[in-house]
């Protein structure tokens, strides 16, 4: 048995966890004073444009290409475990809205905060963190991934990317594929038995 330890696959949201480190730490000690008024603007600029990109990208191309596609969707279905933490059994259709309103909620989210922290206590650090670590998320959305970039290998449920390169040296137990595998074996027992019922009333 080898007992090599496995290095983790390299993503590009791994750098998320960075990207605040280095707004606070390295762009003041290289001259970039992110304090200073006009560049107070130029973030805000920044950040509005990210949010209404965000918004463009979600709510108009993504919904679009999935109601093009509703018929094709509708007709196949996804098993995956919800916020709440329970098995649930959805049409492609539906789960792929569910996933969009989801990002959708986490935009505004992290605008009103950030906007927040930014407007009553005037730390801007956060207009220039939101849009970099937005955009890493774009581009590794899975959503994105399948109707912008016709991304053929995405599967359903989606895999939750590691939000940061220190995150993916930890093995974080998920039960998820248990609980699915658990619900898929009950549900098909649940079939045999209708099944073996049915053969015994003819």
């Amino acid at each position: 048995m080898s007992n090599a330890i496995q290095q983790p696959e390299f993503n590009l949201s791994m750098l998320t966890g960075f990207i605040p480190l280095a707004i606070v730490f390295i762009l003041p000690r290289v001259g970039v004073d992110v304090k200073n008024p006009d560049i107070a603007i130029f973030l805000r600029l920044i950040f509005g444009a990210y949010m209404l990109l965000s918004l463009f990208v979600y709510k108009s191309l993504i919904m679009k290409r999935v109601e093009e596609r509703r018929e094709e969707l509708t007709s196949k279905t996804v098993i995956y475990i919800n916020e709440s933490g329970d098995v649930s059994e959805s049409s492609f259709y539906d789960y792929d809205t569910e996933q969009i309103n989801k990002a959708v909620k986490a935009l505004f989210m992290s605008g009103l905060i950030s906007g927040a922290i930014h407007f009553i206590f005037n730390i801007n650090q956060g207009l220039a963190v939101v849009p970099i670590t937005g955009v890493i998320a774009l581009l590794t959305s899975p959503l994105v991934k399948m109707y912008i970039f016709n991304d053929q290998t995405i599967v359903r449920p989606f895999k939750e990317n590691k939000s940061s390169l220190l995150s993916s040296f930890f093995n974080v137990e998920d039960d998820s594929e248990k609980k699915i595998s658990e619900y898929k074996k009950l549900k098909s027992q649940e079939r045999n038995q209708e099944g073996s019922d049915t053969s015994k009333t003819k």
